[in-house]
């Protein structure tokens, strides 16, 4: 393969960035829960994250794009980030929480949409291979969900924010010897930002992502919380994890082959309709091994809406924007999204049960799928043949 160097560094840093994100985001959800906080508090911390997230990218990659100083941009905010998640073992209060958050959260926002543009500058014209060097990041969260799963049927989770901060110190080595685009926009940034969220598609693109992310979100943050309920094991939860990150190494290596078949928002669709399935399995399904084999349907989920959300950024960035649209594209799924899943997840979490929480997303995602393919086709149906 041509820019064998830049493949590695890039394909090096998923795997140190998602190995370290394994030990969190799959169990603070239910660090908070083992602390004390109610329902309605994980909610409210849970889709805080998002929230920040979504103004923290674009504004971060904005800065980048018009200084052109991505790497230390994006340096600064990995820095950030790290040192806040370092100090969550010495809190314990729901405000201490909060604040922590918010700084995780603002540091936190660029890094995954401008470590994918500089992934996507690097490859080149062979961008259609992004998913393959993305793999890195699945297998560096399917080898460290087994590893911290054994630490914390051992320890507990105290040592999470540890791992967390070592596999990011080490991601930054990795970060130095990334390239980013030299191309400056002829437009302002918020000239540019407007263009792009007034454009129809990126409408219709942008509102399947958030509908999609808040299934994506309900999964990542209350997984556990569900496993825990039906008697799954410590050691069996970080299988589950496991099991569905395997799937995503075929879903993203043949990833170009189905993006070209069927397009990004088609493939959004696909990921949408398999998200409320396998939403509404979780809220009927209550014997452990029954929701390790709900995990397979990770291969149709999230690695198809990501792969799908980065390639029509990229194709619909104007020039110099690439990592604001990146961003653009990121907060929709991790901000707003997310945001949606986290908090009212929290919430119906509290009033309704998890299964019951996980049943009532399946159905709003069914309905939401069935509309935007109506939509959609009719969109086609207008286009001259």
């Amino acid at each position: 393969m041509r820019n064998f160097a830049g493949k590695f560094w890039s394909f090096a840093f998923y795997f140190l960035y998602f190995a370290g994100a394994v030990a969190i985001f799959n169990y603070l959800a239910l660090y908070f829960q083992g602390q004390g906080l109610p329902g309605t508090q994980i909610g409210v911390l849970m889709g805080l994250a998002s929230l920040i997230g979504l103004f923290s990218g674009p504004m971060w990659s904005g800065l980048a794009d018009a200084s052109q100083r991505h790497r230390l941009v994006l340096s600064v905010a990995m820095l950030g980030n790290l040192i806040a998640i370092f100090l969550f073992p010495f809190s314990n209060t729901f405000w201490w929480f909060f604040a922590l958050i918010v700084i995780w959260s603002i540091f936190g926002g660029p890094i995954q949409s401008m470590a994918d543009n500089a992934t996507i500058t690097m490859l080149g014209d062979e961008r259609e291979l992004y998913g393959r060097v993305r793999i890195g990041g699945t297998i560096g969260w399917g080898i460290g969900a087994p590893i911290i799963a054994l630490v914390v049927a051992r320890y507990g989770m105290r040592y999470n924010f540890s791992f967390y901060s070592v596999m990011f110190l080490i991601a930054l080595i990795a970060l130095q010897h990334m390239h980013f685009s030299s191309l400056k926009s002829e437009d302002s940034f918020w000239h540019g930002v407007r263009g792009l969220l007034t454009d129809r598609k990126w409408i219709v693109f942008l509102m399947i992502v958030i509908i999609a992310a808040s299934g994506s979100s309900v999964i990542n943050n209350y997984l556990f919380v569900y496993l825990q309920k039906i008697g799954t094991s410590p050691t069996w939860m970080g299988w589950a994890v496991t099991i569905s990150t395997a799937v995503e190494v075929p879903a993203l290596f043949f990833a170009n082959r189905m993006l070209k078949k069927l397009g990004a928002r088609g493939l959004l669709l696909l990921g949408l309709a398999s998200m409320a399935l396998r939403c509404g399995l979780y809220g009927l399904v209550n014997v452990p091994w029954g929701a390790l084999t709900i995990q397979l349907l990770q291969f149709v989920t999230f690695p198809i809406l990501w792969v799908a959300g980065v390639s029509y950024a990229n194709e619909n960035a104007p020039a110099g924007m690439g990592a604001t649209a990146q961003s653009i594209f990121n907060s929709a799924f991790m901000g707003i999204g997310s945001a949606a899943g986290g908090f009212f997840g929290g919430v119906l979490l509290q009033y309704l049960g998890v299964q019951n929480m996980f049943l009532t997303f399946g159905l709003v995602m069914l309905l939401a799928t069935l509309i935007f393919g109506v939509l959609q086709r009719r969109q086609l149906a207008s286009q001259p043949a």
